[in-house]
């Protein structure tokens, strides 16, 4: 409970209020979110430990997702993929920006869970990745992609492939951006979001 009470103290009480409302929380009893922090926040924290279990697992889920993404790679990460970067640099806070995104452009964060595992493990021995030529065209049109995905199937001998292609930037040396296309493969099948 420690995580989701740190989650709750870091997060601004109108994102909060975001998130619990948007949720459909069931099994969360009502939340006068116009109260001081404190007055929100301690009872919030009883009240998430007393919801139902599939519940309360789903807030942990979201709250490890969303604190992944608060720390300084996580915030490159979630910078260099959202859509309404206007909206997102003015929010003050890690854990806000992040809860914003996973609010307001799921599909965004979800990229920037794989913008932050593909930066982290790319010289690692797990990492499978492939760099190419300089100023290729990268073709992202549907019939393209169905015909990479279905290469991918018969090469790996899998029918569970899914490919995301997207455009995205990284900070180099001395505060240089260069411009990215990132292609993510799952062979096993595609990633889940229960929520």
């Amino acid at each position: 409970m420690t995580a989701i009470a740190s989650f709750l103290r870091k997060t601004p009480i109108p994102r909060l209020q975001d998130y619990f409302t948007a949720g459909g929380f069931t099994s969360l009893p009502p939340v006068d979110w116009t109260k001081p922090e404190p007055e929100v926040v301690e009872p919030l924290i009883k009240a998430v430990d007393d919801m139902d279990d599939a519940e309360k697992q789903r807030v942990i889920l979201d709250a490890g997702r969303v604190a992944t993404l608060a720390d300084e790679p996580g915030q490159n990460a979630l910078q260099n993929v959202v859509l309404d970067r206007a909206t997102f640099d003015t929010l003050e806070g890690p854990n806000n920006r992040s809860l914003w995104v996973f609010l307001n452009e799921a599909d965004r964060f979800r990229l920037a869970e794989e913008v932050r595992y593909n930066d982290e493990r790319r010289r690692g021995r797990s990492w499978s990745g492939f760099g190419v030529d300089e100023g290729l065209n990268v073709k992202k049109d549907p019939i393209s992609i169905a015909a990479f995905t279905a290469a991918i199937r018969e090469r790996f001998e899998t029918p569970n492939v899914h490919v995301d292609i997207f455009d995205r930037h990284r900070v180099i040396l001395d505060g240089e951006e260069c411009e990215l296309v990132q292609v993510a493969v799952y062979r096993e099948g595609r990633p889940e979001d229960t929520r």
